[in-house]
């Protein structure tokens, strides 16, 4: 997906809630009638209108649900009145049903912050980056303390900078990203694929009154986090039915530092996994060695015990830039995985850092991840 950068129009509705009560909104989702899994891709064309009235800037949330309540989430931009991305259903997924729930979320991306410290700072210097270019760069201003980022779309997820604009101390700031509040839906669809890999799978539409109750549990991120809780699981139990890949959850050795402060004591997590798992000291190097299913064509690796064990973020291969930003605050737990899925005799460590009611975004950070909207092309695997 492109760069966008939108000017807004004044409406005379707010984004911030709902349109108005007699507003008469159109919401429609076209896809193909059927599907051959896993080698076409479901093509989603969504509309947005509301009567007598030019579509606002809002947001295509899409919750992918199977019989197991494995649940994968995407969301896409709506921009005057329509949004266009594809799904990927790929050859490793189980035979089942997937409902898939299609809901607006009536408010675009954006970013509200506040400085912590007593001292007024007029100004902040603003970028949001991926490392290789800047979606976002702008000194923007400071009014009692807080301050705000808005008209701008990005792919995936990107890196977040806060600072003074003159060369000054570093400011102290949290904040909140919009999209990932909770929310009232103002329009939704359903659709149900039962899904026969190697075979052509009919896409069927779901009751509406089904499919109005499950985006308003969806419009709370932090619904399925507090149902898992209610149903006996600990916090890292959760994390990892959440947020762990399935190739990443069968570990040999996981650490957990939800309520432990040793890795921040070990003053980096090179030096914990020396100590605590490994007997040795261990560097970091780049690998050019591709692996099975990875598009990535560079990897940072330890070499230890005549092995190597590939750097993993979040599900993903760990960058330099990656390396660069984590903060050991944020980490909150390490895997080991001797026996990996991606290339035989090699082992992988998972770092996985804090989500959910677990992120702590109430400290100064160089820079933090923030999630933008998905990539048009989506897989789910």
């Amino acid at each position: 997906m492109r760069l966008i950068i939108l000017s807004l129009v004044t409406l005379s509705y707010s984004l911030f809630g709902l349109p108005a009560a007699n507003a008469q909104i159109n919401f429609t989702i076209k896809t193909q009638d059927s599907l051959y899994v896993p080698n076409e891709l479901l093509n989603v064309h969504a509309e947005f209108k509301i009567k007598d009235k030019a579509a606002p800037p809002a947001t295509l949330n899409v919750t992918i649900e199977n019989d197991n309540g494995t649940i994968w989430r995407m969301r896409w931009p709506i921009i005057d009145g329509k949004a266009d991305g594809s799904i990927n259903f790929s050859e490793e997924l189980k035979n089942g049903n997937y409902k898939i729930y299609y809901d607006v979320q009536p408010r675009f991306f954006a970013i509200y912050g506040q400085l912590l410290q007593n001292k007024l700072v007029n100004q902040v210097y603003i970028a949001i980056t991926n490392g290789a270019s800047n979606y976002y760069e702008k000194n923007i201003p400071v009014k009692n303390n807080k301050f705000s980022i808005q008209k701008v779309a990005y792919p995936g997820d990107a890196y977040l900078y806060v600072r003074p604009p003159a060369k000054q101390n570093n400011v102290i700031y949290t904040v909140d990203t919009w999209l990932d509040s909770t929310y009232t839906p103002v329009a939704s669809y359903g659709q149900q694929i039962n899904i026969k890999q190697g075979a052509v799978s009919k896409i069927n539409k779901l009751d509406a009154k089904l499919v109005t109750a499950k985006v308003q549990e969806f419009a709370n991120p932090y619904h399925n986090w507090q149902a898992l809780n209610k149903a006996g699981m600990s916090d890292l139990e959760v994390y990892d039915s959440l947020f762990v890949h399935p190739n990443f959850k069968k570990a040999t050795k996981q650490f957990d530092f939800i309520k432990s402060d040793s890795l921040i004591n070990a003053g980096s997590f090179e030096t914990y996994l020396e100590k605590n798992y490994f007997n040795r000291k261990i560097t970091i190097a780049e690998e050019e060695n591709r692996l099975k299913g990875i598009r990535n064509s560079l990897f940072l690796v330890t070499r230890t015990n005549k092995k190597s064990y590939f750097y993993f973020l979040d599900n993903n291969p760990l960058t330099w830039t990656d390396l660069n930003n984590l903060l050991l605050i944020d980490i909150l737990s390490i895997k080991i995985i001797e026996n990996s899925p991606f290339k035989d005799g090699t082992g992988i460590i998972a770092i996985y850092t804090k989500a959910g009611v677990l992120k702590d975004n109430g400290i100064y950070k160089a820079g933090q991840k923030i999630k933008g909207y998905d990539h048009q092309s989506v897989n789910i695997q």
